[in-house]
């Protein structure tokens, strides 16, 4: 559930004081040392933490963790620079300034010249995030190429035209090649955190140049006010928990297609409106009976529920447990009430 996301997130920013985000730069050298540690912060809505390691000249690795709806991270705009993003938790997007849209959940990969976003805002759905940003200078690939792409002919300026000649933004979704490249990037590495990800990064490289064809190209169609209107359609949902309110309403309301309301909206949350509300009906009613001494049957009706034992069957079918049973357990683990 995504409550365990968000705490898992929040664990990692307990330290980083609100509207912040923290930089942590680690330069790799020669030096037996693992690092040189320089801390940064700018301000957002929210927190962050970005931790970034220069694992190669010209090669860059962030791991990024954010708890905010929105932030902002200003670079220079350089055509000869690629930015690639694997997304871990949560879901995350850009609206370029070209009009283009693309929004990634957890899984995906997505890479584009970073002349695209350098003034792009990113947008976080779900209020929280985390993902592995990398950077490609490929000037200084062409002329200071990692160990193992040494003495290999290849043109980085051919990287460059196979997936941006015409500067767009390509993402592949849970492609088994990606996802075994970074899997071990997402493991506490400690001390071998820097050969791994020497490693897996020119493995990164080398199959980037080996892709036969472009990947799908699956940026967002949609406007950015079609976009606004769906999250205008998600804080009503929100808001309104205890309503049973039918997508041709809300259709009808917000004056957009029934369809197009279905896929804008599962672009930008990574679900159907339908999982979307039964989840966060059952999430609230979690939290209810965490913090409050209502009645099953009165926390079943404020999530939307007009049959107590509906409600319990679709409770036990998220968390294994009846509502009851879940309640107890909270406090028998040793938790206090705070109503």
């Amino acid at each position: 559930m995504r409550r365990c996301e968000i705490k898992s997130i929040a664990d990692k920013l307990a330290a980083i004081p609100e509207q912040s985000i923290v930089k942590s730069t680690y330069v790799y050298t020669n030096e037996p040392s693992s690092g040189r540690l320089l801390n940064v912060t700018s301000q957002l809505h929210g927190k962050g933490k970005i931790k970034t390691y220069h694992v190669f000249p010209g090669v860059e690795m962030s791991y990024i963790s954010l708890l905010t709806d929105q932030a902002t991270y200003s670079h220079v705009p350089d055509e000869w620079v690629l930015e690639i993003n694997y997304s871990i938790l949560g879901r995350i997007g850009w609206h370029m300034e070209r009009g283009e849209t693309i929004y990634l959940g957890p899984g995906d990969f997505s890479i584009h010249p970073r002349v695209l976003c350098a003034n792009s805002t990113m947008n976080l759905p779900l209020g929280y995030y985390e993902g592995i940003m990398i950077s490609l200078d490929l000037k200084t690939l062409e002329t200071v190429p990692p160990p193992l792409l040494k003495g290999i002919n290849i043109c980085q300026e051919d990287l460059l035209h196979k997936f941006c000649s015409d500067q767009s933004l390509i993402t592949l979704s849970h492609d088994p090649m990606i996802q075994s490249i970074f899997a071990p990037l997402l493991e506490n590495l400690g001390p071998f955190h820097r050969p791994y990800s020497q490693l897996k990064l020119q493995e990164l490289l080398l199959h980037l140049y080996r892709l036969p064809v472009l990947p799908i190209r699956q940026f967002s169609p949609y406007r950015i006010d079609q976009i606004e209107t769906v999250k205008a359609v998600h804080d009503e949902l929100l808001s309104n928990l205890d309503q049973r309110i039918t997508i041709e309403e809300l259709a009808e309301r917000y004056l957009i297609n029934v369809t197009t309301l279905k896929d804008i909206f599962k672009t930008v949350y990574g679900n159907s409106i339908g999982a979307f509300v039964r989840e966060q009906r059952m999430e609230k009613a979690a939290e209810l009976l965490r913090i409050s001494d209502d009645s099953v049957m009165m926390i079943a009706q404020r999530v939307g529920f007009k049959s107590q034992s509906k409600f319990t069957v679709a409770f036990k079918d998220v968390f294994g447990t009846l509502p009851t049973a879940y309640r107890k357990a909270y406090y028998e683990a040793g938790n206090l009430k705070n109503i």
